[in-house]
């Protein structure tokens, strides 16, 4: 890579840098060192995150390609609850469907989107609607109007409010355990991880605070998690009770 090419050659002039420093006080050394080796990791990053790749043609005629972020080390399908809602709703439906890992994110900026017939649709709900439209399948189809809409209104509370305290568990309280989850590879797939994970938790803090929930202490987002984990297991035990389902396809 060309980082690693220039990283090399200034490797050659290691010997005369020190030379150089060997007036300087031991902190200004430290410091030089230091700097250059932060340089040379943001540089990697920036390679990798920047470099432009010749991207594979894909056909989506009459084929769901669905693009999401990469399988977890863990063994699990996706990190992202989205992700994982909608290849759930494709199993679920039997729909043939192709992954695409390739990180990007859609014109929206959402993940994960797909393309079918070459159109192109993001955020979850959306891709619902417009499989339903396009190829007539529909796993709310034997629910009550009154069933529907408190599917949609529990659909709410775990998209708007629980995911948000979900965010806070996996990517601020327990960052560091998330960060081993990231499938990277290469020379400073270590140093990567730190970085990408530290700016996704500060990411997800900045939305919190917007979004008002991450203005509550850690016992308090903990506390409303617990209460929307007990409201969905109220709701899941009397649905069993009942034999009549309130999950739905947009849950």
């Amino acid at each position: 890579m060309t980082v690693l090419v220039h990283f090399r050659g200034c490797s050659r002039d290691y010997g005369g840098i020190m030379s150089a420093l060997g007036s300087e006080s031991w902190w200004k050394k430290t410091l030089y060192i230091t700097g250059g080796a932060l340089l040379a990791a943001a540089a990697y990053l920036l390679h990798e995150l920047l470099a432009i790749r010749k991207e594979q043609e894909l056909d989506s005629k009459d084929a769901i390609i669905l693009h999401q972020f990469s399988r977890p080390k863990n063994g699990i399908p996706s990190l992202s609850p989205f992700c994982l809602k909608i290849e759930t709703y494709l199993r679920m439906l039997d729909l043939p469907y192709q992954n695409y890992f390739d990180g990007k994110l859609s014109p929206q900026g959402k993940m994960p989107w797909i393309e079918y017939n070459h159109e192109q649709v993001s955020g979850s709900e959306f891709i619902v609607d417009f499989l339903e439209e396009k190829l007539g399948v529909n796993l709310n189809k034997n629910l009550t109007p009154q069933e529907i809409a408190v599917s949609r209104a529990v659909t709410k509370m775990v998209e708007e409010h629980l995911y948000w305290t979900i965010a806070y568990c996996q990517w601020v309280d327990n960052v560091e355990e998330t960060q081993k989850l990231l499938a990277m590879n290469g020379p400073l797939s270590d140093t990567l991880k730190w970085l990408l994970s530290h700016l996704n938790g500060s990411m997800v803090r900045r939305e919190m605070y917007g979004h008002g929930i991450g203005r509550f202490s850690k016992e308090e987002v903990y506390t409303l998690m617990e209460k929307d984990m007990r409201t969905l297991a109220t709701l899941l035990g009397r649905s069993r009770k009942s034999s009549a389902p309130l999950s739905s396809a947009s849950s």
